[in-house]
């Protein structure tokens, strides 16, 4: 069957709550379909649909009783596990959908929204179950962010428009419009205004709103004082929150869902506990007591819509139900019957009385039987009165739909009576085939359903489709285990993910071991000012000596492949090959890609990452002469004999942009020399450029034969959108993206600068008065030596700016920015991060890889630098996280989509780390050590690779989140992290070697009851299902920070921060708890002599650092040695013990603060004074 354009299905990747799975525009392109073995049963959509046809009458008879349904109108919400293509029972059909059919999308708000307890909204049974009993999820996950889509709709909208759907189904939530869940209680505005805003924003753009009241997120409340489902007060409960919801949307929604999947909320919710509340008391009772309620809870809804808001509105109500198709076992008619039994124990169940008014006669008749012989006095299925069949009779615009899958149905013997339950009523075998494929979720059969046939050859109405769903969300009780994307395309087999660090940025060891000064060495000593909190590289992250942590953090992540960069200075002090070889440095390397090579992971090396010898810059004047070119070319030979063996990957150059325009013209980065705008910037890159072919060349001519490596440049760029569709904004926008990416691609792929910069540079410098152009030109040879020297682009992408044209500056002291003249700006609308430049426009990555395709004739791109700047206040990352799945989805468009040759990924940082002129204020790295990870679906990349960075297999661990300014990881922090089992009330053993790393002796006694602190800015609210405290013990001055979690939560996932004022609130009484113990270093009295021996081998080395521990303070107190001199670095301390009126409302230490009796925790320090000179805390 061809299906037309008007019906195709785009795939996109889902990466999760703001990632997008189908576009419902491009099937066309997908057939035909070869065969495909075994089959997959794609026929049951059809004969659950066949249902309901006109005059069509199903084969099996129950109790005389044949089932006639008259052709209600449907609309399947039918979900897509798979994308894949469409094929027929009957071949090829080149019949089209009606053309009023619609194609819509569907969420649900436990689902996506998050925000579980801001702006007034109230604890729904999903938040109560999941943060009460979280072992009941398979991942012990909960929606309490989800996809985030309360704070991210802009983004759901725009995933919405690119899909090109017709509508958009979704749910409100009870508790965020009524927190209470009662009408008389206060009505929640802010939840008002989310919904409002919605779906405003849906009929601007053209979406029509398909809305569920209830969505099985019932309030809490009701379900604790009413009973929920089970008790018949809720009826007008419901009602009035029904009513409240079509007075203030209904203006904007075409179509009402009063309940979905009523059989779910009542089997599993009160019977087998799949669902919440999970309850289990009475089954074969409660299941039906819930089904009468919801019933005429949902005809009370209906006909106050039919009677008071139709007639204005105009919209369609009805209810969504599921089923799957039950497919005889055989042709017996014993079979036969049994699945026509189980077709109306599940879909005719809700489907009979809101069509006839009543229920199945086979359920009315097979529970009445076996109620009396269980002893009851009248059937477990409760009797409707003639008013209450006459009122829910009809209730019905049209039938939603929710399939899934199909089962075979078998014929059984009754079971025998005792016990009630619903499968015993039933009484019918039901199993898969296991012949038929499966999906990500082993109930689920894979396939794509044929509803043109059941159109056109049954006659069955059906009116629209709704895939399932925009986003990968919280799955109920499979939590974040199971994802529902229309597409799982992966990443090639060969396609490779790795980290990236830079040697100034993390090693440290500045002048140790015989290493030469750099341009940032001297930048940062003799300059420190310019660094934003005046830091440096010094000691940075430490590398130089902690090699061993870097790779446990590498192994850890699973990667291919490590991007680093040499230390020029290390290897030679001053730049010159005939001066000294520093072997320390050389053995440093060594080791580093040694220990790579032994664990399988590819070494990507940059020779130069901005770190030039000093000597170079101030003898002759760095890359401004022609010289140097020699000079690096020597270097790189060296590099490439000294290591080439182990290495797979070289880059050149990193950045070259960076390095001319920010070092030679505006003094961003070192040298910072700006005496010459305009006109050194050109010089610069005229230098790397043949610095870089240079090297090119003497690898590709003496070691790429041996070696077999690859090598080529490091390039960034923007991508640089039009801010209109007008022409000139198009010439603006790609004039400023080859003044930033072609003025160095155009030379390595063709051999010579691009042309809009040779004309507009010689046209503006004449006009200046110069007697050349102050780009420079090069020979004929230079070209032909320059053109071609890459093997891969190396790609540097974090952002996109909007491209506006201007006039032309006017003539004056030139400027590389008055040779573009291009107005550049950021769209407010973009999430921001910490960085003002970085804003989080996924879709720039794509455009911006397509554009080298088609640019540069499709070279292989390896993405080297991608990454998310915060400001390290917390130590949960979902903006980052959310920052790299969505940048990866788009990137895998990029490679299906638009046929661009991207063979690597590299995150941005392996570990915080000084981020050049800002610093330690900024982080980048990889920090996605939290379980929030689950709120977008997968990088679905191959599950068999070793390292595949998948969504299952993250978190990615990194270093302590490194020096200064940060929130600090307690688990590196702390030094000790045991899990242990202890009972409620053990008092724990004294002295406690085997458990604390320094082996001091703690006691201390759990007891009391648990109870979670409702402080709206803790920790709790984002982690509700582990509880903190903190105990002192008795005689010494020595703290132990206990970390209880749930015996289902998986330790590795919790941080050892203590919630501010916690250890007031909570007291413990759980059995069988896992406690967290981290052991903290000792705490010292103001006045305590301090000598380097007792302390520095337990420090952490640093400068300075923000603490958040039991957030009660945050503060840094420096020390003074004994003359009075300031100790560098500081010592970071905490205060752990303060009277309450000696901290502010914000829980900050106040000046006038008297100390004196106050314990301080020491957290760093490193001394650099003389060994033996003693220091007091002051």
């Amino acid at each position: 069957m061809i299906v037309p354009s008007q019906l195709a299905l785009k795939t996109h990747t889902n990466f999760g709550c703001a990632g997008s799975v189908a576009t419902l525009d491009k099937l066309v392109d997908r057939f035909p379909l070869p065969p495909v073995s075994p089959p997959i049963d794609e026929t049951s959509l059809t004969h659950v649909i066949r249902i309901a046809p006109h005059n069509y009458v199903t084969n099996a008879n129950c109790n005389g009783r044949t089932i006639i349904y008259n052709n209600p109108v449907l609309i399947s919400f039918v979900f897509h596990s798979k994308t894949q293509r469409i094929r027929t029972v009957s071949g090829v059909d080149n019949r089209t959908f009606p053309p009023n059919f619609k194609f819509g999308v569907a969420t649900a708000s436990y689902q996506v929204e998050g925000a579980w307890d801001e702006d007034g909204k109230g604890e729904n049974i999903w938040d109560h179950l999941t943060h009460t009993t979280p072992d009941s999820i398979y991942d012990s996950s909960n929606g309490d962010i989800a996809c985030d889509s309360y704070h991210k709709f802009d983004t759901d909208l725009d995933l919405l428009k690119e899909l090109g759907v017709d509508f958009y189904r979704l749910s409100i939530s009870w508790t965020r419009i009524l927190p209470t869940g009662h009408i008389d209680g206060q009505i929640n505005e802010a939840g008002v205004a989310y919904y409002e805003d919605i779906f405003t924003k849906l009929q601007e753009n053209g979406i029509e709103a398909v809305v569920t009241l209830y969505h099985w997120d019932l309030p809490q409340p009701l379900q604790e004082d009413l009973g929920g489902w089970l008790n018949e007060t809720i009826v007008d409960v419901y009602a009035n929150y029904a009513r409240l919801a079509f007075e203030l949307f209904g203006d904007k929604v075409q179509y009402w869902a009063t309940f979905n999947e009523p059989y779910i909320v009542c089997q599993q919710g009160y019977e087998s506990g799949g669902k919440a509340p999970a309850i289990t008391k009475a089954p074969g009772i409660d299941l039906y007591t819930c089904a009468h309620v919801v019933l005429k809870s949902h005809a009370k809804a209906y006909h106050i819509y039919d009677s008071e808001y139709r007639a204005t509105q105009k919209g369609k109500i009805s209810i969504v139900l599921n089923t799957n198709w039950f497919e005889p076992a055989s042709d017996d008619e014993k079979d036969l019957e049994a699945a026509e039994r189980k077709r109306q124990f599940s879909f005719g169940w809700f489907a009979n009385p809101i069509v006839h008014g009543n229920y199945p006669q086979v359920m009315i008749d097979r529970i009445g039987e076996r109620s009396e012989k269980e002893g009851f006095d009248k059937s477990r299925l409760l009797e409707f009165t003639s008013e209450e069949i006459e009122d829910i009779k009809g209730t019905y615009d049209f039938i939603g739909v929710n399939h899934y899958s199909t089962s075979l149905v078998q014929w059984i013997e009754d079971y025998e009576i005792g016990e009630p339950s619903s499968i015993k009523d039933v009484s019918a075998e039901v199993y898969d085939d296991d012949s038929w494929e499966t999906s990500a979720s082993d109930w689920l059969k894979e396939y794509l359903s044929n509803l043109l046939e059941a159109i056109y050859d049954d006659e069955v109405n059906v009116t629209a489709y709704t895939a399932w769903s925009l986003m990968d969300n919280f799955e109920w009780f499979q939590g974040y285990s199971k994802t529902t994307g229309v597409d799982d395309r992966q990443f090639p087999s060969n396609f490779k993910f790795g980290v990236a660090t830079a040697s100034y940025q993390v090693e440290g060891a500045w002048d140790e071991d015989g290493k030469g000064e750099n341009i940032w060495d001297h930048l940062t000593h003799t300059t420190p000012d310019l660094i934003y909190d005046g830091s440096n590289g010094d000691i940075a992250c430490d590398s130089y000596h902690k090699l061993e942590e870097d790779l446990a953090l590498i192994k850890d992540l699973g990667v291919d492949f490590y991007r680093l960069s040499l230390s020029w200075s290390r290897i030679l002090p001053t730049g010159h090959i005939d001066g000294q070889i520093n072997e320390a440095g050389v053995a440093y390397y060594e080791d580093i890609l040694t220990k790579l090579q032994e664990n399988d992971i590819q070494a990507m090396v940059t020779l130069y990452h901005w770190d030039l010898p000093q000597p170079l810059q101030e003898h002759m004047g760095g890359w401004l002469n022609d010289t140097i070119v020699d000079v690096y070319g020597n270097y790189a030979r060296l590099a490439f004999d000294l290591f080439g063996d182990k290495v797979q990957y070289w880059a050149t150059f990193n950045e070259p942009h960076v390095v001319c325009q920010q070092g030679y013209e505006s003094g961003r980065k070192a040298p910072a020399i700006t005496k010459a705008p305009g006109i050194d910037l050109y010089t610069c890159a005229h230098v790397v450029l043949k610095s870089h072919a240079k090297a090119y060349h003497i690898y590709d001519s003496e070691y790429r034969a041996t070696q077999k490596g690859k090598i080529s440049i490091v390039l960034n760029t923007n991508w640089y959108e039009p801010v209109s569709d007008d022409e000139k904004d198009l010439e603006a926008a790609e004039r400023n993206i080859q003044f930033s990416f072609g003025w160095f691609a155009n030379p390595i792929v063709h051999g010579n600068y691009p042309q809009v910069m040779i004309d507009r540079i010689g046209e503006r410098s004449e006009k200046e008065g110069f007697d050349k152009s102050r780009l420079p030109e090069f020979t004929s040879q230079e070209i032909e030596d320059i053109k071609g020297t890459y093997d891969f682009i190396g790609l540097n992408h974090y952002t996109t700016s909007l491209a506006e044209w201007i006039e032309d500056y006017e003539i004056g002291e030139p400027s590389s920015n008055k040779d573009i003249s291009v107005k550049g700006s950021l769209d407010d609308s973009w999430e921001s991060s910490a960085s003002s430049w970085l804003k989080v426009v996924p879709w720039g990555i794509r455009k911006l890889t397509k554009w080298i395709k088609d640019t540069y004739n499709n070279p292989e791109i390896i993405i080297t630098e991608n990454g998310f700047s915060d400001n390290g206040d917390t130590l949960d990352d979902p903006r980052r996280i959310n920052y790299y799945r969505e940048y990866l989805s788009s990137l895998l468009e990029a490679i299906y989509d638009d046929g661009v040759n991207v063979t690597a990924y590299t995150a941005w940082s392996l570990m915080d780390n000084f981020e050049w002129l800002q610093g330690y204020s900024k982080n980048v790295d990889l920090d996605i050590s939290s379980k929030d990870l689950r709120f977008k679906s997968r990088l679905n990349f191959n599950p068999t690779r070793k390292s595949p960075l998948t969504l299952d297999n993250f978190p990615m661990k990194k270093r302590l989140r490194s020096p200064v300014s940060q929130s600090l990881n307690l688990h590196r922090m702390l030094a000790a992290v045991q899990m242990d089992r202890i009972k409620t009330g053990t008092t724990i053993p004294s002295p406690c070697e085997t458990n604390f790393v320094d082996g001091v002796a703690f006691e201390g006694v759990l007891q009391g009851s648990a109870t979670r602190p409702r402080a709206q800015n803790s920790i709790f609210n984002k982690n509700p299902s582990w509880q903190c405290l903190y105990l002192k013990s008795a005689p010494s001055f020595n703290f132990y920070y206990l970390t209880l979690v749930t015996e289902s939560v998986p330790f590795e996932n919790k941080r050892g921060l203590i919630q501010r004022g916690g250890h007031h609130h909570l007291t413990l009484n759980t059995t069988n708890t896992h406690i967290l113990t981290l052991h903290s270093h000792r705490m010292y009295k103001f006045g305590t002599p301090l000598t380097p021996e007792f302390d520095s081998a337990k420090y952490i080395n640093t400068e300075r650092c923000r603490l958040q521990l039991n957030g009660l303070l945050k503060t840094r107190v420096l020390l003074k040695d004994v003359e009075g001199r300031w100790l560098k670095p500081g010592v970071a301390v905490s205060l752990q013990e303060v009277r309450a009126e000696e901290v502010d409302d914000r829980g900050r230490v106040t000046d006038s603060l008297d100390a004196a009796n106050a314990t301080f925790m020491f957290m760093y320090s490193r001394w650099t004074n003389k060994t033996g000179t003693k220091m007091t805390i002051t």
